[in-house]
């Protein structure tokens, strides 16, 4: 059976343990948790926010970044339904949370 490329990136995305955003793109969940850690980047140590997502679908993903602004927004919405959006590409990207109007997709 052939795979279609769309297939083949929808088969990546399903499966990751890590949300990651292309620009524009946007995600829903519950914000289950978030706790910091360290890890490697480019060769230095830096601290980092995990935050656990309840997806619509039952699953568990972890979406990192480093970014105190993002980190200070996202602590308003601890077991709340948001959506988090990207603008932007490499160190120009930019981060918008919202609570999810309406009724939840869960």
């Amino acid at each position: 059976m052939t795979t279609s490329s769309e297939d083949l990136k929808n088969w990546a995305r399903k499966n990751q343990k890590f949300i990651s955003l292309n620009d524009g793109e946007s995600i829903t969940f519950r914000l289950l948790e978030a706790r910091t850690t360290t890890k490697d980047i480019f060769g230095e140590e830096k601290e980092v926010v995990k935050y656990t997502c309840g997806l619509p679908d039952g699953s568990k993903k972890i979406f990192e970044n480093g970014s105190p602004a993002l980190a200070n927004r996202m602590a308003d919405f601890l077991e709340k339904v948001v959506t988090l959006s990207r603008s932007g590409m490499g160190s120009k990207t930019k981060y918008r949370v919202e609570e999810f109007q309406g009724e939840p997709p869960f």
